[in-house]
């Protein structure tokens, strides 16, 4: 800026400074080339020029295309853990909207979840899964909600509770689970508070309590 300036003593400090200036500049220029790199890599089947991109710890963070603009990636795309790993992987559509299936991946390699995506929000069906592989939850959604039967399961894999979703949230019938996949309560939910007849149970099956609720309060 001083450069433009009209000023005598001005431009005498950019003449005094001018090999610090350009020391900067190059300094700076190798920043920016280290930070965005483009070179051919494998991503979406194909070898091609993708950008890598870097974060302050140099670590590899995120690989695929970005916008002219560069405020968005588009097209496939991958990114990465702070120990290299791939923390996530899937498709932007030319908004910068994720679109398709997406996999999402634990630092320790194995996989989180599969999710589906239209215009960014989710839509479709989904499951995770717990850092030792076995599954979290499952269920479906529509336009980022939930709807349908949504499953959640403990670490060992056991199932661990259902719920039933509508436009409303969760309605209808709901079921907690022994680890040995046994009903230990059936409950009745209204806009996801209880509501209605809540049963408890043994461990064997045999009946437990009975009680009723109303809009989550017992009756």
């Amino acid at each position: 800026l001083l450069a433009n300036s009209s000023s005598d003593d001005h431009l005498k400090m950019v003449k005094k400074n001018q090999a610090k200036v350009d020391l900067f500049r190059s300094r700076a220029a190798r920043i920016v080339e280290d930070l965005h790199c483009t070179w051919p890599d494998s991503i979406g089947g194909a070898v091609r020029p993708v950008r890598h991109i870097y974060n302050n710890d140099q670590d590899l963070a995120a690989v695929g295309d970005v916008n002219d603009a560069h405020t968005d990636m588009v097209g496939d795309a991958r990114f990465f853990h702070g120990n290299g790993r791939l923390s996530d992987e899937g498709r932007f559509d030319d908004q910068g909207r994720k679109q398709g299936e997406w996999r999402r991946y634990h630092k320790n390699g194995r996989l989180k979840a599969i999710e589906h995506y239209v215009d960014g929000e989710g839509d479709g069906w989904f499951k995770e899964y717990y850092d030792n592989g076995a599954p979290e939850d499952s269920g479906t959604v529509s336009k980022g909600k939930f709807t349908g039967n949504y499953h959640e399961f403990t670490r060992n894999g056991s199932l661990a509770r259902v719920r039933r979703f509508d436009s409303e949230g969760a309605n209808g019938p709901s079921t907690l689970h022994f680890d040995n996949g046994a009903t230990s309560f059936s409950i009745e939910l209204k806009n996801g508070d209880t509501h209605g007849t809540v049963t408890g149970f043994y461990a064997d099956g045999a009946k437990k309590l009975e009680t009723t609720y109303v809009d989550g309060k017992k009756n």
